[in-house]
């Protein structure tokens, strides 16, 4: 059984991805029980702890491009989480064409 997170105003901090939309949440194989219906809303997961900090960051910028699949709107996407539409469309070609690794290293390429 896995550690339960809570959820704040629609995101909750994933040890391994960082902060993160609830609604990715509901894709991850790591999810184990989704609670919103309770007043304390909380997701519980197992996640691999062993994340380093480039793999959160490369977990983050995938979670743009995640968040802006989800929502069908790429500008909406780049708002919520302080990103330009440049750095998106930078993020998704790396990510395209190397996957996370594209996404680990923090120099503008």
């Amino acid at each position: 059984m896995g550690n339960r997170y809570p959820v704040s105003r629609g995101f909750i901090n994933c040890p391994r991805r960082g902060r993160i939309d609830v609604e990715i949440c509901f894709y991850c194989p790591r999810c184990e029980e989704v609670d919103l219906d309770t007043r304390h809303h909380s997701i519980q997961c197992n996640p691999d702890l062993a994340a380093s900090p480039e793999d959160k960051v490369a977990f983050e910028r995938l979670g743009v491009l995640e968040l802006a699949e989800v929502l069908g709107n790429v500008r909406q996407a780049c708002r919520e989480r302080h990103v330009s539409k440049y750095q998106f469309y930078k993020f998704k070609n790396r990510y395209v064409e190397r996957g996370l690794e594209g996404l680990k290293d923090s120099t503008t390429k």
